[in-house]
């Protein structure tokens, strides 16, 4: 995995170019990115930077022995530590009994989300955690002399599930064995242990660049229409998992949905408005985590596309959704608009931190309606 190929966030890279010409690489650096942003990719490709034999200005060479073995992840001197799941109770599982599942997951997606992790390492509706049981192995495995890389790497992809078994670490984390450097990944930052972060250097990466992930979705697709890519691009939020998943199926369901909730939810209050919201609140609770948020990305393309045809007819929605957008800019102000986007915007962090669905929706629907009251 090299810098090349992970999606956008440039500046992030250049910061890691940068510590690394000037010789400040910390021993333990934490990234925090939002599902899909590349948290992940990044980090291989860091450890891939910091032990390829050949390395340049701005990446590693992607040819040489270490490179090859890195982006296998057969480095022996290249660890993971990741969410696991007991087979059967009183297991003590640790990451390496599940090395093969999480070469392959790796292999055929990089960005790879948590809940994918999962359906690969378990039938059941069980959490992943990261024990302390891992924790040890840890220890054990960076004591121990390099085999034949410059710097042992210990990657910690969803560090937020260390939770208290992160105790273990704080010694080994403040004071690492010489040329050894942790990189843990998380989503959720607040969650880690406050003695975690004070031993840390965080690098926080923003929503990836529109440009960049639209080039990806394009290149991916081979679309004949650029308005398409451009379309998915906006959809996605900054987020490539995103973008994969709605290159895989319609997003027809979503829009229906949220085209029927914001009617609903935008007009006079009356007894069959307070169904139909209600009965749409049910529809909602019912889908997929991943199809929540989708409904809230969706809603903000939707509202900034009504923003934009108001500000100056410019529009990316189509079909239905086009219609109904001119209908809903002629007849609504800007200010309504920015306030349906901070509530969106608001309840798309609720869903983030598995928030009630149906209880977030309900106070949006409330509060959507009191903005755009005419």
């Amino acid at each position: 995995m090299q810098f090349q190929n992970v999606i956008g966030q440039f500046s992030a890279k250049h910061k890691l170019q940068n510590m690394m010409a000037s010789g400040r690489m910390p021993h333990a650096l934490l990234i925090s990115a939002a599902e899909g942003f590349g948290g992940l990719p990044l980090a291989v490709a860091l450890a891939q930077y910091i032990n390829c034999e050949n390395p340049t200005a701005q990446d590693s060479c992607g040819v040489c022995e270490a490179c090859n073995k890195i982006k296998k992840l057969i480095h022996p001197d290249v660890f993971f530590t990741y969410p696991t799941v007991s087979q059967k109770s009183g297991d003590k599982p640790v990451s390496t009994d599940f090395i093969k599942q999480w070469r392959k997951a790796f292999s055929e997606n990089p960005y790879l989300t948590y809940n994918q992790w999962l359906t690969q390492i378990t039938d059941d509706n069980k959490q992943g955690n990261i024990t302390v049981n891992e924790c040890h192995e840890i220890i054990k495995r960076i004591s121990l002399k390099n085999y034949e890389g410059k710097f042992k790497v210990q990657i910690i992809w969803m560090a937020e599930l260390l939770r208290e078994a992160g105790n273990a670490l704080l010694k080994s984390i403040e004071e690492p064995p010489a040329n050894t450097v942790f990189i843990l990944v998380t989503e959720q930052p607040e969650l880690i242990l406050n003695t975690i972060l004070s031993r840390t250097q965080m690098l926080c990466l923003p929503p990836i660049e529109h440009e960049a992930i639209e080039q990806a979705i394009a290149a991916k697709i081979d679309f004949e229409r650029k308005d398409e890519a451009k379309r998915l691009a906006n959809l996605s939020g900054g987020s490539w998992a995103t973008a994969l998943e709605l290159m895989n199926e319609e997003d027809s369901e979503v829009e229906d949905i949220f085209l029927n909730w914001f009617r609903y939810s935008a007009g006079n209050f009356s007894v069959q408005t307070a169904s139909g919201v209600l009965q749409i609140i049910d529809e909602f609770h019912g889908l997929k985590r991943e199809k929540q948020k989708l409904f809230v990305r969706y809603g903000l393309f939707f509202i900034e596309n009504c923003l934009l045809q108001k500000l100056n007819g410019e529009n990316f929605l189509q079909h239905q959704a086009l219609e109904a957008s001119k209908k809903i800019a002629a007849r609504y102000s800007v200010e309504a608009f920015e306030k349906v986007t901070n509530l969106l915007n608001k309840l798309h962090y609720q869903i983030e931190r598995n928030a009630n669905a149906k209880i977030s929706l309900h106070s949006t629907s409330i509060k959507v309606n009191e903005a755009m009251a005419i």
